[in-house]
């Protein structure tokens, strides 16, 4: 018996997150649609083809919330959900042009909502209650754990890839707890400071990665050293993510957040759960139940989900989700 009368749209459900995103939301017993763009009329599918914006809103019509994984630059799901009423929670990672385009937007009638995921998204709450307590702090620090086993399909490894190969970048020693310890990690998304959404306010923003095999590692550490990172070709990062797996990884992932004043650790916490994409795809069901029980009437518009959402709200839910947030250091 189906005790949770919620239904949504899963945009990008063929993919590795999309479909890890669609298995969570049926396992908390909603009603899931599952955006296909090969019309197949299976059950529980429906016809969602980004390049025919009216699939897209006939598609968006028959659920009460829409989920999107697809890093769609032109926003057509994104515009849709503004223009024309409803919720829509976006867990891939748009850049900041594309949001400032969204958040500008007069007139909205629905709401859309970024980084809903494990990172960002949960990180961003991190980093949001952070700064009510320490709002003095002029640096935000997100280092974030990456696992080879469990960095999913061709367009999560195409980010981490295009990330890491943009150019040489800036190093810094994150005090990961224990067994990872000590690591100097390497820059990342240098480009990006609207990961952490309006709450950077003019703040400076790093963020860095860490590889989970240390060979990995210190092999990428080296490249960056010698400047020779840029010219690694794709197709080895490639290898072993071409399909959809069975079932998603449940390996150990800790990601480390921190707030500083003048270079001088103010407060640090660390997100610590277990399945890079399956922990995204809980945090997800999390975000969309809270979305859907506010009253986000009087919010339409675009905004980061530390705007919509607070830590202690959320905190809860995430722990028994197995997403804990575990306070590490305070000054």
């Amino acid at each position: 018996m189906n005790n949770n009368p919620h239904s949504v749209l899963i945009i990008g459900s063929t993919g590795v997150l999309g479909s890890t995103i669609a298995a969570a939301f049926t396992e908390q017993q909603w009603t899931v649609l599952r955006g296909v763009r090969a019309s197949d009329d299976a059950p529980g599918t429906v016809h969602v083809d980004l390049d025919d914006p009216d699939s897209v809103t006939q598609a968006m019509r028959q659920s009460e919330l829409t989920v999107t994984s697809v890093p769609d630059h032109n926003c057509v799901a994104e515009n849709i959900a503004l223009k024309q009423g409803g919720i829509l929670l976006n867990v891939s990672t748009l850049d900041s042009e594309h949001t400032r385009a969204m958040r500008q937007q007069s007139n909205a009638t629905g709401t859309v909502i970024l980084n809903t995921g494990l990172a960002p998204g949960v990180t961003n709450l991190v980093v949001a209650d952070l700064l009510q307590q320490y709002p003095e702090a002029d640096t935000i620090e997100v280092a974030l754990g990456f696992s080879t086993k469990g960095m999913g399909g061709r367009a999560g490894v195409e980010f981490v890839y295009h990330n890491l190969t943009s150019g040489t970048h800036d190093t810094a020693v994150i005090p990961f707890p224990r067994p990872i310890g000590r690591r100097r990690c390497i820059a990342f998304a240098e480009q990006e400071p609207g990961w952490m959404g309006a709450c950077a306010d003019g703040r400076q923003v790093h963020i860095y990665a860490c590889f989970d095999s240390r060979p990995l590692h210190t092999g990428i550490r080296a490249l960056n050293k010698i400047g020779l990172l840029s010219k690694i070709p794709s197709a080895p990062f490639m290898i072993g993510h071409g399909s959809v797996p069975k079932s998603p990884t449940t390996e150990s992932i800790v990601h480390w957040v921190s707030v500083k004043k003048q270079d001088q650790l103010l407060a640090a916490r660390t997100v610590e759960c277990r399945g890079d994409y399956l922990s995204c795809a809980r945090a997800t069901t999390i975000f969309a139940a809270a979305a859907l029980d506010a009253d986000l009437r009087a919010n339409s518009g675009c905004f980061s989900s530390e705007e919509v959402f607070g830590l202690a709200e959320l905190r809860p839910e995430l722990s028994r989700a197995g997403i804990d947030v575990v306070d590490r250091t305070s000054g």
